[in-house]
C-alpha cells in the first residue's frame, strides 16, 4: 500500500453526520488554526476502495457500503458488494449453500441464485452471470478453468440473456449501444456471433473469432467501440463486418490488422485507422479502405502507419502523436513512403524512416542519416552519422524547424533548411524547453537556445532543465538559479550571505529547486539524515526563518511541510510517522495539521485527486487514514463553519 502524502484525500464532499458508525472519540481531533480532523469510522477496515458512487469496504472477509458522504449503506457483513448505478446497490450473501441471496439498499431481499452462478460487476443496470464447470487443459500446458453457460440478469435478478452460451462479452459502441458477443463450443469447435440486450441473435454464430479494436475494461467485461466494425475471422479468413451482422469487407484476407489493437475511442472505426486498415493476401501487405476499395496495392513486405510526433516544450507534457496519412512501406529490404490515397512519395531507398515532426522525419542510408518533407524529397542531406543506439532515430526531431544531428560521436543541431544551428560537439543534447537546450561537453553542462547561441558555457557539474524561465545550476557543493538569459538570479554568495545574517551555516552542502508558482525556492541544507530546508525568494531572502525537515513546493498559496525525524526512506516517501505534518501559507503561517495517528496518508483508489485539488479545502473532507495496516474514515471540518 503506497504511503504518498499527496494522495492522502480522495473525495471532498458535504459530510452528513447521521452515519451510525460516527462516534465522539477525540483522539483523532487535532488543534489547527483553522481545521479540526472527526472520526467517521474507526481505524479498523482492511480495504476502502471507490466503485461509481459509493466506497466499497472490507473488514476481514466481509465487506460493507458507504456513500460519498461517508454514511453507511451496508455494514460489513456480504461476501461481494455489487454497484447497480448512481443510487442502487445490492449486497451478496449466503442464504444456505446451495444458495446466495442479494439483499437491496432497504434490507430486503432482490432475487436468489444458486452458489455455484458468479455475477459480474454491473454495467448500466446489467450484469454478466457465469457458472464455471470442468477444468481443462490448456494450450499451454496449464490447468485452467472454462466457464460452461453464461448470460445476463438485470438489477432484479431477471435474466434478459438465458445462460445458453460459454462465453460472454459486453460490446458498447458509441452508435449502436450495449450488446453481446458470445461463444457456443469451447477452443478450436467454438463459434461465435452476437447477440442483443434482450438475448436476440443479430450475428450468426458462423464465425472462428470476432476481434475488436477497442478499450478494455476488464471488470465490467466490457469492449467499447466506435463505429460498430469488427474483424471477423472463418477458415482462417478474415473480414469486416458491422455489429448489426454486414459483411463489408469479405472474410478474404490472412489478415487485418491496424497501428493499434487497443485504440481510444476517438482512433476511428473498428479496427480500421482513420477509415483504412493494414491487411495481408498471399503473404504481401496493403492497405484497403472501411469499403474494402484496394488503397495501396499488395506487393509490399511491411506496411507501417508513420506518425507525426509533436512535441511540447512544457517538460510535464512531453509529446504526443497525430496521424498525417503517411505509411511507411518495405520492398525487399528497402523503405519508402507512400499516402493514403496510393501515391508513392519519394523513391524506396531507405534503409529506416523515423517519425515526422515538424513535417520532417529522419531517413538513414548506409548509416548515414539526412530528413525528407511529408512529400518524401530529401530536405537535408544524408551528412549525419547514425547514432549508435538506432532507437535514437525517433527522437531526432525534437520540435517543429529543429533536429538533432550527429557526427563523429558528437551531437548538434540543425534547422528544417539544412542549416546547422549548433555543429556535432556536444557529447549529450536535450530537448528545448522554454527555447533552451541543455548541452554537455567534457563532463560539464551549459546552455544553449535556439539560434545556436551559448546562453551559459559549459561549466556546471549538474543542471536541471528550465521549468517555468529559470533552471538550477551546481558546482562542487554549491547551487544557484539561471534565468533564460544566463544571468545568475540567485548566487551563491547571495545564499551565504543570506544563512549568515539568519545565524544558518554557510558552510553545510546545499541543493537547490527551480522557483514554484510562489516565487519560492526549496533551499536543503546539509546531507543524508541531518537535512533542513528553507523557502528562499528570488532576491535570496528567506522566505521565513522556519525550516522544516522536509518541504514541498507552493501550489495555489499552500504547501506541506513536515517537522520531526528523518531517515533516508523517509526523505523519498515523506513517510514519517513520528514527527508532524503542516500545511502552511505563503507566510509560513501553519493552515493544517495531520493527526499523530496518519502514516503520511494512503492511496485507496485508482485515480485520487491531484494535490492541486487537495489544497481547495472545503468546509468539510472525506479522507482515509492508515493505522497501523487499518483504514479508518475521517472528516476535515472548517471550525468556522
Amino acid at each position: 500500500m503506497s504511503k504518498k502524502l499527496l494522495c492522502f484525500f480522495l473525495l471532498c464532499l458535504l459530510l452528513n453526520s447521521s452515519n451510525v458508525w460516527a462516534n465522539t472519540d477525540s483522539s483523532l481531533l487535532v488543534a489547527n488554526t483553522r481545521y479540526e480532523w472527526e472520526t467517521i469510522i474507526e481505524a479498523k477496515l482492511d480495504s476502502v476502495k471507490r466503485v461509481g458512487d459509493f466506497y466499497r469496504i472490507q473488514q476481514g472477509k466481509q465487506y460493507g457500503l458507504i456513500d460519498l458522504q461517508g454514511r453507511t449503506v451496508f455494514e460489513p457483513r456480504f461476501e461481494k458488494i455489487f454497484v447497480v448505478n448512481a443510487k442502487s446497490a445490492l449486497g451478496q450473501r449466503k442464504k444456505s449453500a446451495s444458495t446466495n441471496e442479494f439483499v437491496g439498499m432497504n434490507g430486503r431481499v432482490v432475487f436468489t441464485l444458486p452458489s455455484d452462478v458468479l455475477v459480474a460487476d454491473f454495467y448500466n443496470g446489467e450484469a454478466i452471470v457465469s457458472a464455471y464447470g470442468t477444468i481443462k487443459l490448456g494450450d499451454n500446458g496449464k490447468m485452467i478453468v472454462k466457464p460452461q453457460r453464461a448470460g445476463v440478469i438485470d438489477a432484479k435478478g431477471k435474466f434478459t440473456i438465458p445462460m445458453i452460451y460459454d462465453y460472454l462479452q459486453r460490446v458498447v459502441d458509441v452508435r449502436s449501444g450495449v450488446v453481446y458477443a458470445a461463444n457456443k463450443g469451447l477452443g478450436a469447435s467454438a463459434v461465435y456471433g452476437i447477440v442483443s440486450r434482450t438475448g436476440k441473435i443479430i450475428v450468426p454464430f458462423q464465425y472462428s473469432s470476432l476481434r475488436f479494436n477497442a478499450l478494455r475494461d476488464a471488470p465490467n467485461l466490457k469492449l467499447t467501440l466506435n463505429g460498430g466494425l469488427i474483424i471477423a475471422g472463418k477458415n482462417k479468413k478474415y473480414g469486416v463486418i458491422t455489429l448489426g451482422g454486414q459483411t463489408i469487407v469479405p472474410l478474404a484476407y490472412d489478415d487485418i490488422r491496424a497501428d493499434k489493437y487497443f485504440g481510444n475511442e476517438s482512433a476511428g472505426s473498428g479496427y480500421f485507422d482513420n477509415g483504412q486498415a493494414v491487411v495481408k493476401k498471399t503473404g504481401k501487405y496493403g492497405v484497403i479502405d472501411q469499403k474494402g476499395k484496394v488503397i495501396i496495392p499488395f506487393q509490399y513486405s511491411d506496411i507501417a502507419n508513420v506518425k507525426e510526433v509533436v512535441w511540447n516544450e512544457d517538460i510535464r507534457i512531453g509529446s504526443v502523436e497525430t496521424d498525417i496519412g503517411v505509411y511507411k512501406v518495405r520492398s525487399g529490404k528497402q523503405y519508402g513512403l507512400i499516402n493514403n490515397r496510393g501515391q508513392n512519395l519519394g523513391k524506396f531507398e531507405w534503409d529506416e524512416i523515423g517519425s515526422f515532426s515538424g513535417g520532417m522525419a529522419p531517413v538513414v542510408k548506409n548509416r548515414k542519416v539526412g530528413f525528407v518533407d511529408r512529400r518524401g524529397k530529401l530536405v537535408i542531406p544524408l551528412k549525419y552519422d547514425l547514432p549508435s543506439d538506432k532507437s535514437v532515430i525517433d527522437g531526432l526531431t525534437f520540435e517543429k524547424g529543429i533536429f538533432i544531428v550527429a557526427r563523429n560521436g558528437k551531437y548538434g543541431f540543425a534547422s528544417d533548411a539544412g542549416r546547422e544551428i549548433s555543429e556535432p560537439q556536444w557529447d549529450q543534447v536535450e530537448p528545448f524547453h522554454n527555447g533552451i537546450s541543455k548541452v554537455k561537453k567534457n563532463g560539464k553542462y551549459g546552455y544553449l537556445d535556439k539560434t545556436g547561441k551559448l546562453i551559459s558555457e559549459p561549466q556546471w557539474d549538474s543542471a536541471t532543465v528550465f521549468d517555468n524561465g529559470y533552471a538550477v545550476i551546481t558546482k562542487g557543493k554549491l547551487s544557484g538559479v539561471i534565468n533564460a538569459q544566463g544571468e545568475i538570479v540567485l548566487s551563491i554568495d547571495m545564499i551565504r550571505e543570506e544563512l549568515s545574517k539568519n545565524g544558518i551555516n554557510p558552510d553545510q552542502k546545499m541543493s537547490l529547486s527551480v522557483f514554484d508558482q510562489a516565487g519560492f525556492a526549496v533551499l536543503r541544507m546539509g546531507e543524508g539524515t541531518n537535512t533542513t530546508s528553507y523557502y528562499i525568494d528570488r532576491s535570496g531572502h528567506l522566505a521565513f526563518a522556519n525550516g522544516y525537515a522536509l518541504i514541498g513546493e507552493y501550489e495555489n498559496g499552500l504547501s506541506r511541510v513536515y517537522d520531526g525525524p528523518v531517515t533516508d526512506e523517509k526523505l523519498v516517501d515523506w513517510d514519517a510517522p513520528d514527527g508532524s505534518f503542516h500545511i502552511i501559507d505563503v507566510k509560513g503561517n501553519i493552515v493544517l495539521t495531520y493527526p499523530k495517528e496518519l502514516e503520511a496518508g494512503t492511496i485507496l483508489d485508482s485515480e485520487p485527486l491531484t494535490w492541486d485539488q487537495h489544497q481547495k479545502f472545503p468546509e468539510n473532507y472525506i479522507g482515509f487514514i492508515d493505522v497501523k495496516g487499518k483504514i479508518g474514515v475521517i472528516t476535515l471540518r472548517n471550525k468556522a463553519s
